[in-house]
Protein backbone atom coordinates (compact mmCIF):
# COMPACT_ATOMS: atom_id res chain seq x y z
CA UNK A 1 0.00 0.00 0.00
CA UNK A 2 1.38 3.69 -1.25
CA UNK A 3 0.36 6.52 0.54
CA UNK A 4 0.63 9.65 -0.87
CA UNK A 5 3.49 12.26 -0.02
CA UNK A 6 3.25 15.61 0.90
CA UNK A 7 5.67 18.29 1.55
CA UNK A 8 4.99 17.92 4.90
CA UNK A 9 5.71 13.96 5.44
CA UNK A 10 7.20 12.54 2.84
CA UNK A 11 6.06 9.14 3.96
CA UNK A 12 2.85 10.51 3.36
CA UNK A 13 1.43 9.60 6.66
CA UNK A 14 -1.14 11.92 8.93
CA UNK A 15 -4.03 14.12 7.40
CA UNK A 16 -3.89 15.57 4.35
CA UNK A 17 -3.18 19.19 4.39
CA UNK A 18 -6.00 21.70 3.32
CA UNK A 19 -6.06 24.18 0.96
CA UNK A 20 -5.59 27.93 2.37
CA UNK A 21 -9.00 29.01 1.35
CA UNK A 22 -10.43 25.93 2.82
CA UNK A 23 -8.79 26.74 6.14
CA UNK A 24 -11.36 28.62 9.35
CA UNK A 25 -9.91 31.63 10.53
CA UNK A 26 -10.17 33.66 13.77
CA UNK A 27 -12.64 36.24 13.69
CA UNK A 28 -13.75 38.53 16.23
CA UNK A 29 -16.99 40.79 16.96
CA UNK A 30 -18.15 42.51 19.99
CA UNK A 31 -21.16 42.01 21.76
CA UNK A 32 -21.47 42.55 25.68
CA UNK A 33 -22.29 39.88 27.91
CA UNK A 34 -25.85 39.51 28.20
CA UNK A 35 -25.75 39.06 24.35
CA UNK A 36 -23.16 36.35 24.44
CA UNK A 37 -25.39 34.46 26.85
CA UNK A 38 -28.28 34.94 24.29
CA UNK A 39 -26.34 33.51 21.13
CA UNK A 40 -24.77 31.14 23.68
CA UNK A 41 -28.77 29.94 24.46
CA UNK A 42 -30.26 29.84 21.04
CA UNK A 43 -26.92 27.85 19.79
CA UNK A 44 -27.68 25.44 22.67
CA UNK A 45 -31.21 25.31 21.98
CA UNK A 46 -30.13 25.19 18.11
CA UNK A 47 -28.43 21.92 19.03
CA UNK A 48 -25.34 23.58 17.14
CA UNK A 49 -22.15 24.82 18.54
CA UNK A 50 -21.98 28.81 19.40
CA UNK A 51 -19.39 29.67 16.36
CA UNK A 52 -21.61 27.50 14.14
CA UNK A 53 -23.94 28.78 14.75
CA UNK A 54 -22.58 32.19 14.53
CA UNK A 55 -21.55 31.45 10.61
CA UNK A 56 -24.98 29.77 10.00
CA UNK A 57 -26.71 32.65 11.30
CA UNK A 58 -24.76 35.20 9.48
CA UNK A 59 -24.96 33.34 6.36
CA UNK A 60 -28.94 33.52 5.97
CA UNK A 61 -28.58 37.36 6.53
Amino acid sequence: MTAERTNRNPRGAGRKLKLPADKYKTRTFKCTDKQREEINRLAELAGLPTNQYIRTKALES
